[in-house]
């Protein structure tokens, strides 16, 4: 089974976010409050953050949500393995334990997980040219009217 491009860009999402969000903490050990904002290390793990926002963009547009924002969620676990050697946080045998859980729950999300067609509404109509009908478009008519595009009454 061939991996998706959607799984793809959302696991790359997910690593991006765990690089920043590593950087971003090793950037403001340097510096506090807004002189952080200054610091290499932070102003790269902000880009790493948009780099994530993009590929997830990307996987949103291929995959189901619930699938993506699983996989995205997992960068928890990538925080935690990279704080062990760029923070120097210890890793306990909880936190070894939850990401050993983490990724067995990623492996049964993503062997779930599959290319996905535009959803189909009532009428045969696809998502992408749906339009919310209400009452509001119809309610100024009067019997003579004819009904608006869109309105359903």
């Amino acid at each position: 089974m061939p991996v998706s491009l959607g799984l793809l860009a959302a696991l790359g999402a997910a690593v991006a976010y765990a690089v920043g969000t590593v950087l971003q903490a090793r950037g403001t050990r340097r510096a506090a409050g807004l002189r952080a904002l200054r610091q290499p290390l932070v102003l790269l793990g902000l880009a790493c953050d948009g780099l994530g926002l993009l590929l997830a963009l990307v996987a949103y547009g291929r995959l189901p949500l619930f699938v993506v924002q699983g996989v995205v969620a997992s960068s928890v676990v990538g925080v935690v393995l990279l704080a062990v050697p760029v923070l120097g946080a210890r890793l306990r045998r909880s936190d070894a334990a939850g990401v050993g859980v983490a990724v067995v729950g990623l492996a049964l999300l993503a062997a779930s997980a599959a290319e996905q067609p535009p959803s189909r509404r009532a009428g045969g109509s696809s998502s992408a040219s749906w339009r919310p009908r209400s009452r509001w478009c119809c309610s100024s008519r009067s019997p003579t009217d004819e009904a608006r595009p869109g309105c359903s009454a």
